[in-house]
């Protein structure tokens, strides 16, 4: 699913990345800002636990709300939403603990000779024979991907008209928490990958697309079910006139594994980004 006889272009999804939220708990990545700390993710391995389009009609159990939309330049989403707490309820997946590094052990380095003189032939002499290591293998993590599509006249930190806000949590951990707008530039979130532009709907108002990624967090082995949620806040709408919505597309949950943990030079690479992608008034 996704722009349908448009001419935006979403593009190839980004690469897994870290993005303006360095903490225990999760980080993220915002369209191509995730390009930068490509070289932190090469090599990561992917396993598909959930993925849906919408595009084939059908209640689907999993969701709390099975509204759905589309139009000329949309394919099929789920929404539109507004002030709505949308859950995604799913079975919590096998993950790989992963193993610590073994390291290996030496070998003889040397014979009893003070000379340091070496014999192949005595058994005493050292000849090596020390046992290799084997290198760690990462826990296996989830990554959260969407489209989030922010339809009309979202007005972000506007003093007046706002604030409009979204929200995403898994387990009531929050991933996410920003001020989006379409109309203007003051919101907390970073710059939209497609958009504002006119897609669709109210023609007097400018429409978004953000791709995001979420590392989401190492879970506790007892846990057995996880909980999305995704929620607008402080948005008009009427039963008969929507001003302000959203909704969203291409959901994925998929393990990986060789992702590297947020460390000093995460931290360092995430420090570019969070120049480019905060706030721009």
């Amino acid at each position: 699913a996704g722009i349908s006889g448009g001419s935006a272009d979403l593009g190839p999804r980004p690469p897994l990345g870290f993005g303006e939220r360095i903490m225990d708990r999760s980080v993220y990545a915002i369209g191509s800002g995730a390009a930068a700390l490509l070289a932190l993710s090469a090599g990561a391995a992917a396993d598909v636990v959930y993925q849906e389009d919408f595009e084939v009609a059908g209640h689907r159990t999993e969701w709390s709300i099975n509204n759905y939309d589309s139009n000329a330049h949309f394919s099929r989403f789920i929404g539109r939403l507004a002030n709505h707490n949308l859950r995604l309820t799913l079975d919590m997946p096998e993950l790989d603990p992963g193993s610590p590094a073994i390291p290996g052990t030496p070998g003889d380095p040397g014979g009893d000779d003070p000379l340091g003189t070496h014999f192949p032939d005595d058994p005493n002499d050292g000849t090596g024979g020390g046992t290799p290591g084997t290198p760690a293998v990462p826990a296996e993590r989830l990554l959260l991907e969407f489209d989030l599509y922010l339809i009309d006249s979202w007005d972000g930190d506007d003093f007046v008209h706002g604030e409009d806000r979204f929200s995403v949590r898994v387990n009531g951990i929050e991933l996410l928490s920003e001020t989006f707008a379409n109309q203007h530039p003051h919101r907390s979130a970073g710059d939209p990958d497609v958009g504002p532009v006119h897609m669709g709907y109210n023609s007097q108002y400018p429409d978004s697309i953000y791709r995001f990624a979420f590392l989401l967090p190492e879970f506790d082995p007892e846990t057995d079910r996880l909980v999305f949620e995704f929620e607008g806040e402080g948005l008009y709408y009427h039963a008969t006139h929507w001003d302000e919505s959203w909704g969203l597309d291409n959901i994925s949950l998929t393990r990986v594994q060789g992702v590297p943990a947020p460390g000093a030079s995460v931290l360092g690479a995430c420090a570019g980004l969070l120049l480019t992608r905060r706030r721009r008034r």
